[in-house]
């Protein structure tokens, strides 16, 4: 299971943000929201991927994640609504 928290530049969390995932391996391309405290969990194949936000607020850089990492650290929302 892969855990992680969506939050915007002031630390604040962002509900509903998009998280999207990129590897080498399949992702499921469902749609994945954050909750109310800014939050996803997903469980995912254990190999090496890139995970990315966005929101109307803006978009998050995208993060590398390694095979072993089941806690992915907060993405922060920047400027430049999508």
């Amino acid at each position: 299971m892969v855990a992680g928290r969506v939050i915007d530049t002031a630390g604040a969390p962002v509900a509903g943000a998009l998280v999207a995932f990129e590897g080498a391996v399949p992702f499921p391309e469902m749609p994945l929201r954050t909750d109310a405290d800014g939050r996803f969990r997903i469980r995912l194949p254990a190999a090496p991927f890139t995970v990315t936000a966005h929101h109307r607020t803006g978009r998050a850089a995208p993060v590398e994640i390694g095979a072993a990492e089941e806690d992915i650290p907060p993405l922060v929302l920047g400027g430049g609504a999508d």
